[in-house]
Parts: C-alpha cells; sequence; structure tokens
C-alpha cells in the first residue's frame, strides 16, 4: 500500500542574534530580566511578555529541561519556575500577543491548513515560530506532500492582522517572520542600541512531524531494507527539513542517520519500534514514527501516544539550544578578550553547563536531535569550555528522547 498522509505538523524556526558591535542590551542586565521575567508570570500584568509556557498549564518540556523530568502528581510551571531560575537557565520570554495568520482565500490549494505564529525574546536574541498543520482526511502521497510544503514556504499566501491592528495580505512565511522578528525586537531592545547578526532567513530550522499516515507498514522492518527500497522517502524527510524545491536529486550517500537504530528516537524511557526515524541535518528535523500512527490504535485510541506533544517539545528544545548556542558565539569577543562582568562570566558558564548536559543526556532533556544539533558546533563549544577550564562535550551514554 502507497505511503499517503494524513495530517503533518510543521514548525519553522527563524532567530536573529545580537551583534557583538551591539553594547551591553538591558535584558541583559540581571535585575531587569528578573523584574520582566516575574511580570510576564502574572496573567493580570500590562506586560507585553509572557513565560515560554503557558499560564496555568503544566509544561512538560521546561520541567524536563531544567529539572530531569520524573513522573510526579501535575505542577503548573509559574509555580515551580522562580525568576531566578529563569535567568541562570537562560529561558526566554514569550510575546503576549504578535499576530493572527491565515490562508488568503484566493488560493485555492490550501485547505484545512491551520497556521499561526508566536514569538520568543532573549536576553541577547529574538525569535519567531511559525506553525502549521496539513490535513487531509483521504491522505496526501508523500512526494506530493513534500512538494506542497515547498510552495508553503516560497509563495505569498498569508494574510492576517498584527496585534497593533495593522493588516497585510500575500506575503510569504519568510515575510512575516522577518516582522515578526522586528516587532520583538522593538519590545524588547527599545531602549538599546542594536546591531543585528545578519541571517538567512529564507532558510528556517524546521520540525516536521507525521501525526498521521497510512501504508506504514512497509517500513516495519528497517534492517531488512536497501537503498532502492527507502532512498526516495528519505530524500522526502530531507525535503520536509530543508524545502528545497529540488529535494528529489539530493544526494544522501554517506549519511550516519538513515533508518539506524540510533536515529531512530522515542520519548524518554521507551525502546525504539522497528522503522521509527528522526531524520537529522543542518537545516532541521523529520519525524517518522509509524507505530504511533492511527491504524494501530483502532478502538485504542486513548491509549495513543500524542505525536503533537512530542513536536511541540522538539521544536522548543531545537529553539532552546539554538539560543545557547547564538549566546556564545554573541559574547565569545569578549570572552577572548577577558573584558567579562561578572554576570555575563556566570551567563557564559552556565550556557556552557547547559549544552554540556543537553549534548550528554544528564540531568536535563535527553535527546539525540539537541545532541546532533550541538554536535553541529562541538569544536567552538569547547573552546569557550576549555577557557573555563571544563571538559570537552562527550555523552554520558544511552540517549533517548527527541
Amino acid at each position: 500500500m502507497p505511503l499517503s498522509i494524513r495530517q503533518l505538523r510543521l514548525s519553522l524556526i527563524w532567530m536573529k542574534s545580537l551583534s557583538p558591535a551591539t553594547p551591553v542590551a538591558s535584558l541583559e542586565n540581571p535585575e531587569t530580566f528578573k523584574t520582566a521575567f516575574e511580570k510576564a508570570k502574572d496573567a493580570k500584568s500590562n506586560s507585553p511578555w509572557l513565560p515560554p509556557w503557558k499560564l496555568g498549564r503544566e509544561q512538560s518540556y521546561w520541567e524536563y529541561y531544567l529539572y530531569k523530568y520524573k513522573p510526579t502528581p501535575k505542577r503548573v510551571a509559574a509555580n515551580s519556575i522562580t525568576r531566578h531560575t529563569a535567568w541562570e537557565n537562560l529561558l526566554p520570554l514569550r510575546l503576549r500577543a504578535l499576530a493572527k495568520l491565515k490562508a488568503a482565500k484566493e488560493v485555492e490549494w490550501l485547505t484545512r491548513l491551520p497556521v499561526y505564529i508566536e514569538a520568543y525574546c532573549y536576553a541577547h536574541a529574538v525569535a519567531a515560530i511559525i506553525h502549521l498543520t496539513i490535513r487531509d482526511d483521504k491522505g496526501i502521497p508523500v512526494e506530493e506532500l513534500v512538494d506542497k510544503t515547498v510552495r508553503l514556504r516560497l509563495e505569498k499566501w498569508l494574510e492576517g492582522k498584527w496585534s497593533t491592528g495593522d493588516t497585510f495580505s500575500k506575503l510569504s512565511l519568510p515575510d512575516v517572520a522577518v516582522k515578526a522578528l522586528d516587532h520583538v525586537a522593538a519590545i524588547g531592545f527599545a531602549s538599546d542600541k542594536t546591531e543585528w547578526l545578519l541571517d538567512d532567513y529564507a532558510s528556517p530550522f524546521s520540525i516536521a512531524t507525521v501525526i498521521d499516515a497510512s501504508g506504514s507498514d512497509l517500513f516495519g522492518k528497517y534492517e531488512e531494507l536497501k537503498e532502492p527500497a527507502y532512498g526516495s522517502f528519505v530524500r522526502a524527510l530531507n525535503g520536509l527539513c530543508n524545502g528545497s524545491p529540488n529535494w528529489r536529486l539530493q544526494d544522501i550517500s554517506g549519511s550516519d542517520l538513515l533508518l539506524k537504530k540510533k536515529s531512530a528516537l522515542l520519548p524518554p524511557g521507551d525502546p525504539p519500534p522497528p522503522g521509527h526515524v528522526l531524520r537529522a541535518t543542518e537545516s532541521g528535523r523529520a519525524v517518522w514514527f509509524p507505530k504511533y500512527f492511527a491504524e494501530h490504535f483502532q478502538g485504542q485510541e486513548s491509549d495513543r501516544p500524542v505525536l503533537g506533544s512530542y513536536h511541540r517539545r522538539l521544536t522548543l528544545s531545537s529553539l532552546q539550544v539554538e539560543s545557547l548556542i547564538t549566546f556564545l558565539q554573541r559574547n565569545q569577543g569578549f570572552f577572548k578578550s577577558g573584558k567579562m562582568n561578572a554576570d555575563l562570566d556566570a551567563r557564559m558558564r552556565w550556557a556552557c553547563q547547559i549544552l554540556g548536559k543537553l549534548y550528554g543526556g544528564r540531568g536535563t532533556y535527553r535527546s539525540y536531535s539537541a545532541n546532533e544539533q550541538i554536535d553541529t558546533r562541538a569544536s567552538f563549544i569547547n573552546s569557550i569550555r576549555k577557557g573555563f577550564k571544563m571538559k570537552e562535550l562527550h555523552r554520558a551514554g544511552s540517549v533517548t528522547g527527541a
């Protein structure tokens, strides 16, 4: 039975960081940040910010990240995460109101496409994430779906309304992201003289999770598959990661992440069923966990793992890792010159320590994805860690998770 996708969740992350030429920003002052964070936790405040979680709700990612999550009675993040914890773990603020998005009515090929945007402000950077969900009860052939996501990235199909009341139409995803980054930067760094590192806004970091599909038994035993059987499928996963119009032509030879056990990842604590794949590339992640699709849970829907929650944790993990690395990059000049005050010295140490825990899967969110994301910049991170007399990044052993 041919593979067809019934539901895909796609999240695209854009981030821009203050350049080294920018003087210390206001949110890089510990008391300024802590005051802003405390106000953000108050649902009745007039602060433009929220904490990075939804008020009044348990948020498993931040519990994993901060506390090495364990099954406990429900804890509301606002009660357990203090302003001091937020500062010492380099957490962001989340913009309370940004924009409402939708597909333009005249774009006929876009149906049943929920889309929303959120924005984050770190002490040193801003980020915007646009989330899309593609649904089709009859299913969409894999290659057709990848082509559709490519069109979503390239064409001008978005319209909406900013929280300021201004409306817009016929903008592309990068167009909206750039405006969102400018908007959150204007709020977060209004009193600062800022310069930003240039970035390729057409190439966000992407998280694509297949929530439901049919025909998945074809990949039930990945150990037995040969390249002719899975080559086009892996190229499709690459296409979901990078959005390239030429995804069919990409060379996948030599990869060490092709349908192998070390990239067959699950939420912590579970062994990987056959056929589960987390495809990792420099530009994103594609999740294919066929044993969690609906066809395997007929009559037992309540027992089906929630891939949407898994996708959310993977997205936030990718955001947080990238922010920690950009923080080190923004301040490496001060580090090398020895011109760091006590606050910056402490935060550089904390960032190095957190990246070390994420890399090794110790005392925090356990994730091969985070491990691979950090590994691409390991040489740079190790150069900073060495200056703090820390050991090089190393794995603690088996890693599970997203």
